[in-house]
């Protein structure tokens, strides 16, 4: 059973992102298929060339985008779950496991047409090599953690710069050589550079859209966004929202095991894996849940090595995984009488009720919070 599990998670979670998938709607999705189609391969700032080229070799875009999403959901389980298990016994593996894919910002990020679902990939596959590289000092998981790292900031620059603090830390802890690690180093930060050769080429056929696409891009960033762009403001708490909700729904059940134990090195990685998108997020710009798929793993592997009992960690995960499937799967907009439960509402239709599976199949993309609280509060 132990050999077999890693392929039954792979098919289940493909199973059930193929399952509920829908046509492209939300987001940047059919933004990134006219971007395939027109054969220019970007879209607004940072044009996201690698992950819309390979949608391109794909006879139909919008099913070949699907078609990545699906596997970057299984692949991620699987080596999730292979980390897991380095760290802690089997069977919270597997459960800890089964809580990753059932998180319903991941679980709704595989079954969408955008970049989200390439961050529960290729960070784990990043980091697990990093732990394989501490453990055996083999030069092939340093290259391989360099390598994955290339393709996580390629597919999703931003989340590339978030990871980087953690990759460093990774490759400067390992017992390595100092020229071996200078070489990982250098070679993850070459092969980062590389991607602006095709994306400065593609952003030179259609700089009218892509420029206007940056300069909305920084503007929507720049004014009145944030903790310290909206200081004060309903508008930045709101903001705040929309990264501490879908954490306090997704991971509540495992939070308390993200704060127990010694602090070691990997608890130390996996915290600067978390700080610095969460700033980001926090004090400057955080637009959609999905946006956390990045730094979801590095929660759930420090509730793996939280200092508790093995029954207890099962149970956290156990119940995590329940909390996010029955409001995945059952939630339904709300629609209050009362303005005292009206503004309730506001936050969990347009926060949290976006990323579920009623939204999927009714193609539901209500106004953020921030939006709505505009429209009340101007």
């Amino acid at each position: 059973m132990k050999d077999r599990f890693p392929g039954y998670l792979f098919a289940s979670v493909l199973i059930s992102r193929i399952v509920v998938t829908g046509p492209a709607y939300f987001a940047d999705g059919p933004a990134h298929l006219r971007a395939i189609e027109s054969g220019h391969y970007v879209i607004q700032f940072p044009g996201y060339w690698l992950f819309n080229r390979l949608g391109g070799f794909f006879p139909d875009p919008e099913i070949g985008i699907a078609t990545m999403n699906w596997l970057f959901s299984a692949l991620g389980a699987v080596i999730f779950y292979e980390a897991s298990r380095k760290l802690t016994t089997e069977w919270v593996a597997r459960a800890a496991a089964i809580a990753y894919v059932t998180v319903f910002f991941a679980w709704f990020s595989g079954a969408i047409h955008s970049t989200y679902a390439s961050q529960l990939f290729f960070p784990i596959l990043s980091i697990y090599c990093i732990l394989r590289l501490w453990e055996s000092h083999a030069a092939f998981w340093g290259l391989s953690s360099a390598i994955a790292f290339i393709l996580a900031a390629g597919l999703r620059p931003s989340d590339g710069a978030f990871l980087a603090p953690a990759f460093i830390y990774g490759i400067v802890r390992a017992q390595e050589k100092a020229g071996r690690r200078f070489a990982y180093l250098a070679i993850a930060f070459v092969g980062c550079l590389s991607w602006l050769i095709p994306e400065e080429a593609a952003l030179k056929g259609s700089i009218g859209a892509i420029g206007a696409g940056f300069r909305t891009q920084l503007n929507t960033v720049a004014v009145d966004t944030g903790l310290l762009g909206g200081a004060g403001t309903v508008k930045a708490f709101s903001d705040f929202l929309r990264y501490a909700l879908p954490l306090t729904l997704g991971l509540s059940p495992v939070f308390p095991l993200t704060i127990k134990g010694k602090p070691n090195d990997l608890r130390k990685l996996l915290w600067v894996w978390i700080l610095p998108g969460s700033l980001f997020f926090v004090l400057i710009y955080i637009a959609d849940p999905p946006y956390l798929d990045f730094m979801l793993p590095a929660f759930l592997l420090l509730a793996v090595v939280g200092g508790t009992t093995e029954k207890r960690k099962i149970q956290s995960f156990i119940l995590c995984s329940t909390v996010n499937v029955a409001f995945f799967l059952f939630w339904r907009p709300i629609r209050p009488s009362t303005p005292s439960l009206r503004l309730v509402s506001y936050v969990v239709d347009a926060d949290l009720g976006r990323c579920t599976l009623y939204s999927i199949k009714h193609h539901r993309y209500p106004l953020r919070l921030r939006d709505l609280v505009r429209e009340v509060m101007p």
